[in-house]
């Protein structure tokens, strides 16, 4: 089962859903996945996207949900001397890292998911498709649990011994 999750890194309300996916994760262990989409708010937050291409040149060398973490953790501390220094923290190799953040591709990747979920329909973040079906918000855990139960159950009842 699939949890994907189109995200701002500077949006309080998505800040507050991590502790609930990853209390679902916890709680379903090897039974779903999370997937990080890049929904960068622009329009309320100008620096998203250059936010977003720290984390994926963090996932570049192996370390996005690290460095996903810190900037969450430390959204309202996001300028460089900020995000150079969770690199540091995270040992990324600091010059690959640097370069990394001036690679075209990693904007290519934003777009292509911001698009995406434009198609999709997303309005805000955060916004989940819970195996496909569309949650908005940062919705209480227990309406998150009863999301992704009913999604693990279709995927039991469909699978036939």
């Amino acid at each position: 089962m699939t949890i994907e999750e189109f995200s701002d890194f500077q949006c309080p309300f998505c800040a507050r859903s991590v502790s609930t996916v990853k209390q679902i994760l916890e709680e379903y262990p090897g039974e779903v996945r999370w997937v990080f989409r890049h929904f960068p708010v622009f329009e309320s937050h100008p620096n998203a996207p250059a936010i977003h291409m720290v984390a994926i040149a963090a996932g570049e060398q192996g370390r996005f949900w690290e460095m996903h973490d810190l900037l969450f953790e430390n959204r309202d501390r996001v300028a460089r001397d900020d995000v150079f220094g969770y690199a540091r923290r995270l040992n990324l190799d600091m010059a690959r890292f640097e370069s990394s953040l001036g690679d075209r591709s990693l904007i290519t990747r934003i777009e292509t998911d911001y698009n995406e979920a434009i198609e999709r329909g997303v309005r805000a973040t955060p916004t989940f498709f819970i195996n496909g079906r569309k949650v908005e918000g940062a919705i209480p855990y227990s309406l998150f649990k009863r999301e992704v139960e009913t999604a693990l159950a279709a995927v039991k009842g469909a699978v036939k011994p």
